[in-house]
This record gives structure tokens, C-alpha cells and sequence, in this order.
């Protein structure tokens, strides 16, 4: 079985690569490895990123494509509605 996370973090991929690999073998049975993917690798054209992954992963990943597509209209949005200026959420 293969999970995909999505998590921001303030620790670099090589930190969270020595916490994972300092964790102890009671948790082997639920993680084998660990994967990291830069976001920028995510793009409609980049379809090297999804054939190299299974399914499931595939999936996740076409999920958080729509979900930065989503992102993105919902930006373009706010700032076209305050007629150029980015609503901060505080008016």
C-alpha cells in the first residue's frame, strides 16, 4: 500500500529525512520509505512524475493539480474583486 502526504514544514527535506530514518522498528510494518518530490514538479505537462508512481499516487497527485488550479482561480478572484488590491481577509 502506498500513502502520499502533503505537509508544509519549516524543516528541509533533509531534516525530515533524518527524523524519519532515527524513528524505530516498531512502526516498520506501516512505513518502508520515504519520498520527496519538490511542488514544482507538479505541473499538467509533467506526466514523467505520474507514470513513475502508482495509482493511488496518481490519483493524489491529479488531486493536488486540481487543488492548486483551485487555488489559483480563487486568487485571481479576490483580487479582481477589490479591483486590483489583494484582500487580506481583514476588510
Amino acid at each position: 500500500m502506498i500513502s502520499v502526504l502533503l505537509f508544509r514544514t519549516s524543516l528541509s527535506s533533509t531534516e525530515v529525512a533524518e527524523l524519519y530514518n532515527s524513528g524505530s522498528q516498531a512502526e516498520a510494518d506501516e512505513t518502508t520509505n520515504i519520498k520527496f518530490i519538490p511542488h514544482t514538479e507538479f505541473t499538467e505537462d509533467n506526466e514523467e512524475v505520474l507514470l513513475n508512481h502508482a495509482p493511488s499516487a496518481q490519483g493524489c497527485f491529479l488531486l493536488y493539480l486540481d487543488y492548486l488550479k483551485h487555488r489559483k482561480k480563487a486568487a485571481a478572484s479576490s483580487v479582481s474583486n477589490t479591483n486590483g488590491k489583494v484582500n487580506d481577509g481583514q476588510t
